[in-house]
């Protein structure tokens, strides 16, 4: 019994770090419950292909804070 108990505890801790260790350099990762169906903002219909491509993808506006005044984003002017 001792030996399983010191067998789940170290697959716990590999579980845990080596994912970690293994990712150097820039890496994105992203989890979502779901796939994403298009990327083009313009056509996307669903809530999850538009969180992924809003994440790779600067506005031209941005809403300020909570409020629904437009600031800018990639627009200066």
């Amino acid at each position: 019994m001792r030996r399983f108990t010191l067998f789940v505890v170290l697959l716990a801790l590999l579980v845990t770090f080596a994912p970690a260790a293994a990712q150097s350099g820039n890496v994105f990762t992203f989890g979502e419950f779901g796939n994403p169906i298009n990327l083009d903002t313009a056509i996307v219909t669903d809530g999850i292909s538009f969180r992924v491509a809003e994440q790779g993808c600067e506005p031209l506006l941005w809403f300020q804070g909570s409020t629904t005044n437009i600031g800018p984003g990639l627009a200066t002017e």
